[in-house]
């Protein structure tokens, strides 16, 4: 299951270690929020997951690392027109669905 999952409210999160799931996207909010990571975000689904899953207005900060390691996309927004920041020196594994 999620590593991280919000649906009440926004979530604001700051990640300076490692998350993770094996069922589902290792972070997920269905209310938005504000996610910042210089750790590593990573889910290990069997099957296509998304690493960061974000529905809503939400702002992605990340200088981290950020995978799915089942071939799913590494962020995926939906219904939002926020894009993710990247700083020098961090990776997105896959691709960002917006």
């Amino acid at each position: 299951y999620n590593g991280v999952f919000a649906q009440s409210g926004p979530l604001t999160l700051t990640n300076d270690g490692q998350i993770s799931a094996t069922r589902g996207p290792a972070v997920e909010s269905t209310a938005g929020g504000t996610i910042t990571n210089t750790g590593t975000i990573e889910s290990a689904h069997t099957s296509a997951t998304e690493a960061v899953r974000l529905v809503g207005a939400a702002t992605l900060t990340n200088s981290g690392t950020i995978r799915s390691t089942s071939g799913g996309r590494s962020i995926s927004f939906v219904g939002a027109t926020t894009q993710p920041t990247r700083s020098p020196g961090s990776s997105f594994f896959e691709n960002v669905l917006r």
